[in-house]
């Protein structure tokens, strides 16, 4: 919910600029409609993508609170964490993918 309202507080200020802008410049309502119709549209599209996203992010936070109640450093966590991702990048084969065709 925090981070809800520090975003509502940056868009606020952003769409007021650009609804003055367009009076100013005497852009046609049309325009301004549709820079609203995408705002809603991105704004949808990042709700539904959080939703999905929040157990991901939940598993994440807490093996690393359990990493650093563990370790009780933040540089060892931060260090396990990118060795982790760049041993990733070299996985083993499996064995069904091996197969003797000669």
């Amino acid at each position: 919910m925090l981070l809800s309202r520090t975003s509502n507080s940056f868009l606020g200020p952003f769409l007021a600029k650009r609804v003055e802008t367009g009076i100013d410049q005497h852009v046609a309502a049309s325009a301004l409609l549709l820079d609203f119709r995408w705002l809603l549209f991105s704004a949808n599209l990042a709700t539904i993508l959080g939703a999905i996203l929040i157990p991901t992010f939940q598993r994440v936070f807490c093996r690393a609170v359990d990493h650093l109640q563990e370790h009780r450093s933040v540089p060892k966590l931060l260090l396990h964490a990118v060795f982790k991702i760049a041993m990733a990048i070299f996985i083993d084969p499996h064995m069904s993918g091996m197969t003797d065709d000669g």
